[in-house]
């Protein structure tokens, strides 16, 4: 089923992920695509100020139901209500995600204050 090979793919793709945005403590991140959580949920191991969003209802609330006490919110990736430099990292992982692409340009100066990091 999709939720296994989710599950599985995550399990490989996300630590490596988490890890290559060399996260501190204090860091800001927003997850773009967040589906059910699991990358919200290993970027909260690290970092307590992390929201994960994605498009689709559905997965916000099965986000919201594997991992209480985290911040899920539903929004359009382009067109999120975030104020600039809200964040000090985005974790996007294009190849689970039908957004686009490529994290684009614009959120990236729009939300950062630093750096990002996209999966190829």
């Amino acid at each position: 089923t999709y939720d296994k090979w989710a599950s599985a793919n995550a399990k490989q793709i996300i630590p490596t992920a988490v890890n290559a945005l060399a996260l501190s403590k204090d860091d800001i991140v927003l997850e773009i695509a967040s589906g059910p959580g699991y990358g919200t949920n290993e970027i909260a191991k690290i970092s307590h100020n992390v929201i994960g969003t994605d498009f689709a209802e559905a997965m916000v609330l099965e986000a919201r139901k594997q991992n209480p006490g985290l911040k899920f919110e539903q929004g359009d990736a382009e067109n999120l209500k975030y104020s600039d430099n809200s964040f000090t990292k985005i974790l996007y992982d294009r190849k689970n995600s039908s957004f686009s692409k490529y994290l684009p340009g614009f959120l990236r100066k729009k939300l950062l204050k630093v750096d990002t990091t996209s999966l190829k």
